[in-house]
């Protein structure tokens, strides 16, 4: 090999590289005028990732709003239930306090039916002795008159 065949080769060489370099270059400004076509596609999923991310923060507010409702709601819903629990006592109270006045007005009904008989028996007796009475006055004014 002599010296001109060994430039030959390596201005061989560097033509193959210089056509692969020239082929690297035109497609890398081929990708990147492909990634510039996207920027605007990736701007707008940017711009809807936070329009996503907005609403889920709302969302998340409006949850925290609601736990704190029904919250409120379970806490009142328990204030209600003991009051229930408290009426309900009060009403078994009012119940035993019936059973009981009505018990007593049963007993006195019948004292008073017992009493209303005693009555009755001593007005038949009463009667009779008037008229024991009034038999013996007209046996007097009988013999009076005689």
């Amino acid at each position: 090999a002599t010296a001109e065949e060994e430039v030959q080769k390596v201005a061989g060489v560097r033509d193959r590289l210089q056509t692969r370099l020239g082929g690297i270059e035109e497609e890398l400004r081929g990708a990147q005028a492909r990634l510039a076509a996207h920027e605007p596609a990736k701007a707008a999923v940017a711009a809807r990732v936070g329009d996503l991310q907005e609403q889920l923060r709302a969302a998340e507010t409006a949850l925290r709003a609601s736990e704190q409702r029904c919250a409120a709601h379970d806490h009142r819903v328990r204030g209600l239930e003991a009051e229930d629990a408290v009426a309900k006592e009060e009403l078994t109270g009012m119940r035993e306090q019936h059973a009981a006045m009505a018990t007593r007005l049963a007993d006195a009904q019948n004292e008073l039916a017992h009493l209303h008989e005693e009555c009755t028996g001593l007005q038949l007796s009463l009667s009779e002795v008037a008229a024991e009475r009034s038999i013996v006055l007209d046996d007097k004014a009988t013999a009076v008159e005689k």
